[in-house]
């Protein structure tokens, strides 16, 4: 098996190899792949080095195995020799003309998305790859990050489940690709036989993407991973061996926090927008390339299956050019549409637009004199990129906090090093094909904590806007920085809907007791959304959410590992913020919209969401707020009714005794051609606090008066409700008296 090395592609040495002249860029590989198809690098590096100048910042090299070990250590690192590289690998994506579909020097396909490949690279091919004919660009697949009650209410989502058209998301997937899910929540449970145990799971399919590979991938195109099905997961849970959990804790179960807001099922305590979703999670390795593989995953699932989806992704990176070009954004937005660019019907995808909006990470101006940008470090290695105009060129100076310096002239890579730090600094004469412009890029090595390093940009034949970005908001952050353009990819893709984030909450009682966070006021933006606008200038983000603070469900694994002030008590729910948050109450509506019409396409599910969009007091710019605040029922009630011929008949449901007192008996009949149909029962709140799937054309069930998660209900009044594919019965209204 291959082991996947988190790293940033430089080192120190760079600046001894002599990388200088302009034959060395091969114009079809990113800045990174053309320091690593150099034999320079690879003849003045060994993996040891590479090891040694890690940021956790790019899934970069993938090394075979030594002596059949699964895992290499340093120490087994350190006795490869230099250039010992034969067989390293590089995960990429690849953009070929006219949908390649042949082999290519060097590369393992694993996934297919129109003209974008995605796949393994042998380090020693790169440039064979690159030269190949049909081959356009190659991009070096790049991590992507985690974007980290009251909310639900807030954006109506309650009132579209019980409005004129009834919709809690029945017949839709929503799709989560994130840290997993942890199965063994009650809101990820179902009780299928009615006796008051939930013995099943709602989650349909999962792909978990590092598991060792098994086959079962390969049906859907892919050749790593294992996928389960549902009969295989609720094997698993009967034996109370789930297969897969979101149990990393520096993720403190970020997958299962965002799919309880899309979809938890309620069955603890709090629903999610669109409770009677499908799921389909995909518990990634955080990579571009296999993001995208996961979004197809999710699509193929629902094609199976003949049902609408919408994914959500509370992930991103701020490496790319940020205008909708990159590989990555380019293979996420060709899943939305066919062969020949036209949008398909029943597919969305929904991204967080980042947290960014208060860090600096982004400098940017029209440079037509001699420029000077401070960098502050705040990691050992930082990494910088700059685009610009293809008309534009600049000599690009790197100075040293000590005074050293270096100046790469278009064409150049070149290379310092210094007491401070080292630089890598590479300025290319040609345009980049994704987009036709230019990226500069720096990387700083083994750079002295809050270290100050000055970038300087001197225009040559012609000035023209420069835009900055560093890519991890961790590593460091301009002196002159702004939250503007801080959108991160791929919510800078063009055909999927970009989240914001508002607060919601600021107070909440915690397993600590009251907790309140003051620098957050309730209806105003929150502090970290990024802003917008996109490089090539779209407003950006689509719709604004709720995103601080959240309460939805707490994996039990990493629980333990959760403060206290985060957790609420009873141990099911814990709070979090970040435009992560935002982004599935965004999908959960995306679902509410599908399950009326299934025919509605991304681009009809943004406008809804973005007509309907509530603006208040708090909302102003479209570059901060887009459309304004999430409102799910307005935008349900917004789609147009159907023109459909009157059913011949409707689901009915009765209740043979009322009220009850021990136990409600009800006898159903479901229309021909019914292919699902459930039981709801819903307390005066509007929280669904009992479902029952049905079976066969018609029956009678018994309710024991307990709830999902088995607690007895109290004496009072209940609405129940029987909703199918084929529509929903009238509501019944149902009195416990004991």
């Amino acid at each position: 098996m291959l082991h996947r090395l988190w790293g940033l592609v430089l080192v120190l040495v760079l600046a001894t190899v002599g990388l200088g002249a302009a034959e060395s860029h091969t114009s079809r590989l990113d800045p990174v792949l053309q320091a690593l198809s150099s034999p320079e690098f690879r003849t003045a590096v060994s993996p040891k080095q590479l090891v040694e100048t890690i940021a956790l910042a790019w899934d970069g090299v993938r090394l075979p195995p030594l002596h059949l070990q699964e895992e290499i250590t340093p120490a087994q690192l350190s006795v490869l020799p230099i250039g010992d590289w034969e067989d390293a690998q590089v995960g990429v994506l690849v953009l070929t003309h006219n949908e390649y579909a042949g082999p290519l020097p060097g590369f393992q396909v694993q996934g297919r998305h129109g003209p974008v490949l995605t796949g393994l690279a042998d380090v020693m091919s790169l440039r064979d790859l690159a030269g190949h004919p049909v081959v356009a660009f190659v991009e070096a697949a790049r991590p992507v990050a985690p974007r980290l009650d009251v909310s639900v209410a807030e954006i109506r989502a309650d009132q579209a489940w019980t409005g004129p058209r009834e919709t809690t998301g029945q017949g839709v997937i929503v799709g989560i690709v994130d840290t997993g899910i942890d199965l063994l929540h009650p809101d990820f449970r179902i009780d299928r036989t009615g006796d008051g145990q939930p013995e099943g799971t709602r989650v349909l399919a999962l792909w978990d993407q590092g598991q060792s590979y098994d086959g079962s991938a390969f049906g859907y195109g892919f050749n790593y991973g294992r996928v389960y099905t549902r009969s295989q997961l609720e094997s698993a849970l009967a034996a109370a061996n789930p297969p897969s959990r979101d149990d990393t804790p520096g993720h403190g179960g970020h997958g299962t926090h965002v799919a309880g807001i899309a979809a938890g099922g309620g069955a603890a305590g709090l629903s999610g927008v669109a409770p009677d979703a499908e799921l389909v999670i995909v518990k990634t390795t955080f990579s571009t390339d296999r993001v995208v593989d996961a979004v197809e995953f999710v699509f193929q699932v629902a094609s199976e299956r003949g049902l609408p989806a919408v994914v959500n992704l509370s992930l991103g990176t701020h490496s790319g050019p940020h205008d909708g070009t990159s590989l990555f954004d380019r293979g996420i937005s060709q899943l939305l549409v066919d062969n020949q660019q036209r949008n398909i019907p029943g597919r969305a995808v929904v991204v967080a637009a980042g947290n960014e909006g208060d860090k600096k990470i982004h400098v940017g101006a029209g440079v037509h004199t001699t420029t000077t940008w401070d960098l502050e470090a705040r990691a050992s290695t930082v990494e910088v990129e700059l685009w610009h105009d293809g008309e534009a060129s600049f000599a690009v100076t790197v100075s040293a906090p000590g005074g050293e310096s270096v100046t790469a002239q278009p064409g150049q890579t070149v290379g310092l090093n210094t007491p401070s730090g080292n630089v890598y600094l590479d300025n290319p004469l040609g345009r980049d094909p994704r987009n036709n412009d230019k990226e500069i890029y720096l990387a700083l090595s083994n750079a002295a904590q809050h270290s100050q390093w000055a970038i300087t940009l001197d225009p040559l034949a012609q000035g023209g806007r420069v835009d900055a970005w560093v890519t991890r908001e961790q590593a460091g952050r301009f002196v002159q920085g702004d939250s503007t353009f801080t959108i991160s990819e791929p919510a800078t893709a063009h055909r999927v809907i970009a989240v914001g984030a508002y607060t919601t909450k600021n107070t909440w009682q915690s397993a600590d007791g009251p907790h309140t966070q003051d620098n957050y006021t309730v209806g105003a933006l929150a502090p970290f959304s990024s802003r917008g606008p996109t490089r090539d200038g779209r407003p950006k983000p689509d719709v604004t959410a709720p995103g601080a603070w959240i309460a939805a469900p707490l994996s039990s694994p990493v629980e333990g590992h959760v403060s206290g002030w985060l957790r609420l008590p009873g141990g099911d729910y814990r709070m979090q913020a970040g435009t992560s948050m935002s982004a599935p109450h965004v999908a959960g509506a995306a679902a509410l919209l599908l399950s009326v019409e299934e025919s509605l396409d991304w681009e009809d599910i943004a406008e809804a969401l973005r007509e309907s969009a509530r603006k208040d007091q708090h909302t102003g710019s479209v570059n901060r707020w887009g459309a304004g605040k999430l409102d799910a029922a307005a935008a349900v009630e917004l789609l147009p009714d159907k023109v459909l011929p009157p059913p011949e008949e409707k689901p009915q449901l009765e209740l043979l005794q009322n009220p009850v007192n021990t136990e409600a008996p009800m006898r159903y009949h479901l229309p021909e051609g019914t292919h699902r149909g459930r039981i709801h029962v819903y307390d005066l709140t509007g929280r669904r606090i009992f479902t029952r799937e049905v079976t066969g054309q018609h029956g009678d069930i018994q309710w024991g008066l307990h709830t999902d998660w088995n607690r007895m209900v109290g004496n009072g009044l209940y609405l129940v409700v029987l909703v199918t594919d084929q529509g929903a019965s009238e509501i019944q209204r149902l009195v416990i008296h004991r």
